[in-house]
């Protein structure tokens, strides 16, 4: 596991590109973690319309 540890504020391009493949790779696990996260808990809720009703 790489890390970057400038400032955001302060970072240079070629700390840019350094951390650049490492920032789309963690990006798109963000990605596939919100959607997981989406789906899951929109069949909590269907889950719980059924229980109610």
């Amino acid at each position: 596991v790489e890390s970057c540890h400038a400032r955001m504020d302060n970072i240079t391009l070629m700390e840019v590109a350094y951390i650049k493949r490492s920032l789309i790779i963690a990006s798109r696990e963000i990605e596939a973690l919100n959607k997981s996260f989406h789906e899951l808990s929109s069949q909590s809720s269907s889950d719980q319309r059924y229980l109610v009703a």
